[in-house]
């Protein structure tokens, strides 16, 4: 359910549950306008996006962002930056950015990347789940069972839990997929 929809149309606020919204940030799209273009930014790394995000999210609320190419990155340097904000980051086909993460962080992460991604290669995907063992705080991985999405799936997973507080670092090697795959119905909302 679209609770809201932002100036900029390659961020959205959706929420299912008005308690966790979730927050889309898209990446270039068939336009070819790429996200960090559109806001001014050159950098892999831009603080302003992080900011401009931030700024939608109420006082004292947490949310769960989904990030789709570059905006996975936008995604994982929010979480980041604001882990104060950020409940948990899935990463659809996306690289995790060089950015430093706050101490503490602790934000559970989920990357998911096809293995024929012809626009950021699946190479860059083992990287990207070791940021986020980083950001999950966990390091003791094993592989779990693949969720049934409509594609062969190889999943590991990591879960840490201190403080009463669980968090995780799951990744989905997609076999097939590529950066912008057929979802189809398994992925429909009901």
């Amino acid at each position: 359910v679209l609770s809201a929809c932002v100036d900029d149309p390659s961020v959205e606020i959706v929420t299912s549950d008005p308690d966790v919204p979730m927050i889309l940030i898209h990446g270039t799209g068939e336009s070819g306008a790429d996200i960090y273009a559109r806001w001014g930014m050159t950098d892999a790394v831009a603080p302003d996006n992080v900011s401009s995000i931030a700024g939608m999210i109420e006082p004292g609320e947490r949310v769960i962002l989904l990030g789709q190419g570059s905006g996975a990155s936008i995604a994982y340097d929010l979480a980041c930056a604001r882990p104060d904000l950020v409940s948990a980051v899935v990463m659809l086909s996306g690289q995790a950015s060089d950015a430093e993460c706050v101490n503490g962080s602790a934000v559970s992460v989920l990357t998911v990347h096809g293995t024929v991604d012809d626009v950021i290669p699946y190479s860059s995907a083992t990287e990207t789940f070791e940021k986020a063992k980083q950001i999950a705080q966990c390091s003791s991985v094993a592989f779990v069972d693949s969720p049934d999405i409509g594609a062969s799936v190889e999943a590991l997973s990591c879960l840490e839990r201190t403080d009463g507080r669980a968090r995780s670092a799951t990744h989905w090697r997609v076999i097939g997929w590529d950066h912008n795959p057929d979802l189809g119905e398994t992925w429909a909302p009901a």
